[in-house]
């Protein structure tokens, strides 16, 4: 009964530690614009405005002048939403690093008339122009997500092995992992949250979904526990 406990406690908070790594691995984090329309109309004023050519500023104006615009417009979703995880962000950036580009498949933008590729090309202009601009921050940022991905595995599966073996160090390799993985999330979402408002749009915002939120918090609740129970799990094998 006793030694029944012991595995069935070392089951459990292995299957909580597969959880937590896979929540904040896997978990959403969303890119909202709630007014497509007004941040398309911005930025097409601002294109107007950056470009030397006449043509497109007379283009322009003629759709304004026409009621074209607000037609074309329409065509666009009133609001626009994007999934990606931290895995998916890995795999941004591993691409990026090898064709030091973004392109709009990369994040889910779709040209449905010329008006969308226009404001399409720039938002991707724009987020490649800023990318070169900082490219040694973005490289070494891109080295740091490449091997944290990796340590974060390792973390995990280390806590797990010293389930198994009854150690007090899984609740730090778990926390360890389980604290990087939310940080470095955290880290880009605010930063991208800065350049995507500042730049393009203030309508623009990245938010961590709850499913990340859950998976820090089964990671530090079974890291905290853990001491707790160990000591219980001893206690038990002594006394059998």
């Amino acid at each position: 009964m006793k030694k029944s406990f012991a595995i069935l406690s070392k089951i459990i908070v292995s299957a909580l530690t597969l959880i937590s790594m896979y929540l904040l691995l896997f978990s959403p984090t969303t890119l909202r614009i709630n007014n497509t329309h007004k941040m398309a109309t911005t930025i097409i004023n601002r294109v107007v405005e950056q470009s030397d050519n006449d043509g497109l500023k007379v283009g322009v104006k003629m759709l304004e002048e026409s009621g074209l615009e607000n037609v074309l417009l329409s065509e666009l979703p009133k609001k626009y939403q994007h999934d990606f995880s931290y895995v998916n962000l890995y795999q941004l950036s591993r691409k990026y690093d090898e064709e030091g580009k973004i392109t709009e498949s990369d994040i889910g933008l779709k040209s449905k008339n010329n008006l969308t590729k226009v404001i399409n090309s720039y938002l991707i202009k724009e987020i490649n122009r800023k990318l070169k601009e900082e490219s040694t921050r973005v490289h070494h940022i891109i080295s740091i997500y490449r091997y944290s991905l990796l340590a974060i595995v390792l973390l995990y599966v280390l806590a797990i092995v010293l389930f198994i073996f009854n150690r007090y160090w899984a609740s730090a390799a778990l926390l360890i992992g389980a604290v990087i993985t939310y940080g470095a999330l955290l880290y880009f979402v605010t930063g991208a949250n800065a350049e995507f408002q500042s730049q393009i749009y203030s309508g623009i915002n990245l938010s961590i979904n709850a499913g990340v939120d859950l998976g820090l918090f089964i990671g530090v609740i079974v890291a905290i526990i853990w001491p707790f129970l160990l000591h219980k799990i001893r206690k038990s094998e002594n006394n059998a």
